[in-house]
């Protein structure tokens, strides 16, 4: 279990959040959790990229469940999230100050892997800026085909991310579990036992690093920076 545990009180608003829950539960599997997609950092955890169909559907109030793939048979939960805000473009994304974070830059190792990386010209068209979707320099028009097809950014100040410290996904959160694509579909009793592995838990915001982070990161070994230049050809690979 992450160190630095936060229990739920009964007069945490959280509870309010989760006993009025009637939205729909997402889940899908993190191929690749390198910190890009989902974003946990600066307080906000965002998926902006990747998962498309998840992005246009989802709505305020619904709740986004990303597993690992089965590794030694098992499932685990990387992050869970709450939609407490959906950013309808990614011109609102770029131009909001609460996100200027999250755009993609040098200054830290959790900057460079934002994913504020489209914004908007005169005209209305969008530019992908270098980042984990981007070729280098250069545009990944696959990514960025794909990102913008999503249109909507979600945000979540109600999540848990764990990371490398993801936890088994419990014998009866086992419906959750997918291949490809998401799942959305479930019923209540779900729905409920998802709402009491929550409480259970009962603890927020970052709880630990991506799994992948350290070979995302610019270092000065050059077995890293190789496998830096791979990822970054092939973009984040959680789609």
């Amino acid at each position: 279990m992450p160190k630095n545990v936060q229990k739920l009180k009964l007069s945490d608003p959280l509870f309010d959040k989760l006993k009025s829950f009637d939205g729909r539960l997402y889940s899908y599997v993190v191929a690749h959790d390198i910190g890009f997609a989902p974003n946990p950092y600066f307080g906000f955890c965002t998926l902006a990229c990747c998962k498309p169909t998840i992005r246009k559907h989802a709505r305020e109030g619904d709740w986004i469940v990303g597993l690992t793939s089965r590794e030694n048979g098992t499932n685990r939960i990387v992050y869970f999230m709450r939609v407490d805000e959906r950013l309808e473009s990614f011109e609102s994304y770029w131009k909001d100050p609460r996100f200027e974070s999250k755009k993609r830059s040098t200054a830290s190792d959790e900057a460079q892997l934002g994913d504020n990386i489209y914004k908007v010209d005169k005209r209305g068209n969008y530019t992908q800026v270098e980042s984990k979707h981007s070729d280098g320099p250069r545009e990944n028009t696959e990514n960025k085909e794909r990102d913008l097809k999503g249109k909507a950014i979600l945000v979540g100040t109600t999540f848990t991310y764990f990371g490398e410290n993801a936890v088994e996904l419990p014998p009866e959160l086992q419906p959750l579990v997918i291949g490809r694509g998401h799942r959305s579909h479930f019923d209540e009793e779900v729905r409920s036992d998802f709402v009491k592995f929550v409480c259970r838990i009962g603890i927020r915001g970052k709880c630990g690093n991506p799994a992948k982070y350290r070979v995302q990161l610019l270092t000065s070994t050059c077995t890293e920076k190789v496998a830096q230049r791979q990822l970054e050809r092939k973009g984040c690979g959680g789609c």
